[in-house]
């Protein structure tokens, strides 16, 4: 049976103080009513007339020598009565408690019905910290649906909560997700069930680029410092896109051309995912050259062809310049990335440890705004929901403010949190930075899941996106073990303090290093491991060549 453990004595919206006395005290801390003490991130019920309140405890100080305590509580929802003769949990509050309302400790019964649910849209993913044996779910649709992010600093668990929240949904459902992985540490995670793209089998065209897109890999941005490199690769690939799509400038189509798929003059732009040819591109702009009165201005164009060797000639970015690219392969592609079909093989997993960091930017660019884009012109028929999730995301979707380079990755992942959810495609952010993010992406996010952090810009930055109900939850962060994360939003019923579950020795993400006691209590006199890592250090270029 639930004690009573206080009365209000102030209401201020969803915001109220209790005080307990002496005796109530007492008791709240003995566990009376429950299995364990008030404390604070405790459930307690507060009547109102005939409702019963759901409440979060924020804060727990004395009200003096002999005198009690007096807890702060977040307002939450309400209980309402059941189908099967019991309680179940509702958000909001209809009914705002009065002076002096009894508060009560949470039943067991009453804490279960907070975090069951009935829903097939919800995944396990851990037991509640208030008494160590409720179970806590997420809704999947509503995590999905309104973003996520998850943050912890290095060690804290976050890539193995990641790693359980997404293995949860992808073992029940043919679902369909994109992570981008920096550093290659989800291969393990995932087994069997991803669709692993590294340099060799990864596909992004480079007619599937934007224009934007195009000059950052030419290098010509901002377009303000290269006006005359910029004319010249606009009037270009507008000439060359038309020769592909067989339209001449009167309108007449040229023989022995191919036609990519929804083209026609009115619908053909800049911007407009077309094949054409790189030798058609070439020799529109030698010709270009070849009419110049002015020798002076050569040396434009002389920098856009030395870059289009440099990338046709480098295979690293065989991936997007490829001769292969020839041809119209966008659906390919489109279906590479969102995994249509699926196949047991519900996520695609693009390993940016190899790719040139001077276009990871645009790389990432080009997906977001490729599987936003299917999405958008899917029409009535309505594309298959995807989801996009970010590792690292603090080094490519940085915040905007810090002065660095507008960044056309954080332009295009901006579109998807702000317009996402009207379209099926979700986003997930993943940091151990989150105050190096962009505030404008993660503010669409409505469910976070934060494990440890210890940076006070870090802290300060997700302090300012708690609600009021997990103000008192945010004091325990810099202190939480492996694995205990504080989650809130359209996610889970309530803010809560979490143990997330422990995953298989065989599923957890791949660990490069090892114990530093362990790696140094012994010499080491095999000298042949410089020699072989100088090998695969080298041979790198070799084997993409060889694919």
């Amino acid at each position: 049976m639930p004690a009573q453990i206080g009365q209000v004595t102030e209401v201020t919206g969803s915001n109220i103080k209790a005080l307990m006395d002496a005796t109530q005290l007492s008791s709240a801390q003995s566990g009376a009513g429950g299995d364990q003490g008030v404390t604070v991130g405790s459930m307690v019920e507060v009547q109102s007339g005939t409702a019963r309140v759901l409440g979060i405890v924020s804060a727990i100080r004395s009200a003096g020598a002999d005198k009690g305590a007096v807890m702060d509580i977040s307002l939450v929802g309400q209980f309402v009565p059941g189908a099967n003769g019991g309680s179940d949990f509702k958000r909001g509050v209809a009914r705002w408690p009065s002076i002096g309302s009894p508060v009560l400790t949470v039943t067991e019964a009453d804490a279960g019905s907070v975090v069951k649910t009935t829903s097939t849209s919800t995944v396990h993913i851990g037991k509640a910290e208030f008494n160590g044996t409720q179970d806590i779910y997420l809704d999947v649709d509503n995590l999905l649906r309104t973003h996520f992010a998850i943050f912890g600093s290095s060690g804290s668990g976050k890539t193995s909560t990641t790693s359980v929240i997404l293995r949860a949904i992808l073992e029940r459902l043919n679902a369909h997700m994109v992570l981008l992985d920096p550093h290659n540490e989800y291969e393990g995670a995932f087994a069997g069930m991803t669709e692993r793209l590294t340099l060799q089998t990864l596909r992004l065209p480079y007619w599937m680029l934007q224009f934007k897109e195009l000059c950052a890999v030419f290098k010509v941005l901002p377009e303000s410092d290269y006006a005359s490199e910029v004319k010249i690769i606009r009037e270009a690939v507008v000439q060359a896109k038309t020769l592909y799509a067989g339209i001449a400038a009167g309108g007449v189509s040229k023989p022995g051309q191919p036609t990519a798929v929804g083209t026609s003059t009115s619908s053909l732009n800049l911007d407009s995912p077309v094949p054409f040819r790189l030798s058609d591109f070439r020799r529109i702009i030698n010709d270009m050259m070849g009419k110049l009165d002015n020798p002076e201005a050569i040396q434009s164009y002389l920098r856009i062809l030395n870059r289009l060797e440099e990338l046709t000639s480098d295979d690293r970015y065989g991936f997007m310049f490829g001769p292969q690219f020839v041809r119209d392969v966008m659906g390919e592609v489109i279906c590479q990335l969102t995994r249509i079909p699926v196949e047991g093989k519900p996520i695609t997993t693009i390993d940016l440890s190899d790719i040139p960091e001077e276009i990871v930017d645009v790389v990432v660019s080009v997906v977001f705004r490729t599987i936003f884009s299917f999405a958008v012109w899917s029409g009535e028929e309505g594309a298959v929901p995807t989801v996009l999730v970010c590792e690292e995301a603090h080094r490519y979707l940085w915040d905007d403010r810090s002065g660095k380079t507008i960044s056309l990755a954080v332009h295009a992942a901006g579109q998807v949190a702000k317009e996402g959810r009207k379209y099926g495609v979700g986003l997930g952010i993943i940091s151990q930075r989150p105050s190096e993010v962009s505030p404008s992406i993660v503010s669409q996010c409505g469910t976070i899941i934060t494990l440890r952090l210890g940076n006070e810009r870090d802290l300060a930055f997700v302090r300012n996106a708690l609600p009021d109900s997990a103000a008192g939850l945010m004091q325990a962060l810099p202190a939480l073990n492996t694995r205990e994360a504080i989650v809130f939003g359209q996610g889970v019923a309530f803010p809560t303090r979490l143990t997330v579950n422990e995953l298989p020795a065989s599923a957890r993400p791949r660990q490069k290093v090892k114990s530093f006691m362990e790696a140094w209590s012994n010499d080491i006199t095999d000298v042949g491991l410089v020699t072989r890592t100088i090998e695969r250090w080298r041979s790198r270029l070799h084997q993409i060549r060889k694919s």
